[in-house]
This record gives structure tokens, sequence and C-alpha cells, in this order.
């Protein structure tokens, strides 16, 4: 009886800044990745401060938000800037087994910014 596994993607409902992502049913040992679009629909243009990764406890991999350059990039009003993550999941996972992390991705007024 084979699964198949599944790789969910929410926005947070209370902070469009926050991305829930849910592995199922997962296999060790696997790189999966997930493009994502990053809008501004506000009137102001924002700066992306900081990317954090959130793990609820024993997530048997890595995470990593590319391009590498995100953090500093501007996005004017009703433009969008293309993301990707990079999940690897190493040999200790459980196979079958669900893990979940949030993707918090820190955004603030152009003329707010603090440069790492």
């Amino acid at each position: 009886n084979k699964k198949t596994m599944t790789v969910d993607v929410y926005p947070d409902p209370d902070d469009p800044q926050i991305l829930w992502v849910v592995i199922e049913d997962l296999y060790p040992c696997i790189t999966i990745h997930i493009d994502f679009e990053i809008w501004n629909t506000g009137t102001v243009p924002w700066i992306v401060q900081s990317v954090d990764i959130y793990d609820y406890g024993g997530f048997p991999g890595t995470v990593t938000v590319t391009p590498p350059d995100l953090i500093g990039t501007q996005v004017e009003p009703d433009e969008c800037i293309i993301a990707d993550l990079e999940i690897h999941i190493t040999n200790e996972a459980e196979e079958n087994c669900c893990y979940m992390f949030d993707v918090y991705i820190d955004v603030v007024q152009w003329n707010e910014y603090v440069p790492p």
C-alpha cells in the first residue's frame, strides 16, 4: 500500500507574512522546491527585513529560502518578488510521518529598513 507524500503551504489567516508548511507521509533523504510570490498589496514600497524559519520540534532537515539576496530587496506597490523554499529532509526522518514549520518573512516600509 504505497502512500503519496503531500506538501501543503498555507498563508497564516491572521498574519500574511507567515507561511505554514505541512509535510505528510514523507520519505527520508528527499529535497523539495516550492516557488512562491511575495506581493506588495499596499501603497508604499517595502523591503524584506528578515526571513526566519520556526520549527515545531524535531524537523529532520533544513529549509533555505532563496534567492540568497532576498533580504534587502525592495518591492514597489502592485509588484512581487518570486522566492523558493528548498526543503531537504534528512535520513533521520521517520517514514510516513507529519512535520510542520513556519516561514516568517518580515517586511518593513522602505524608510524603516535596517541593513543586517
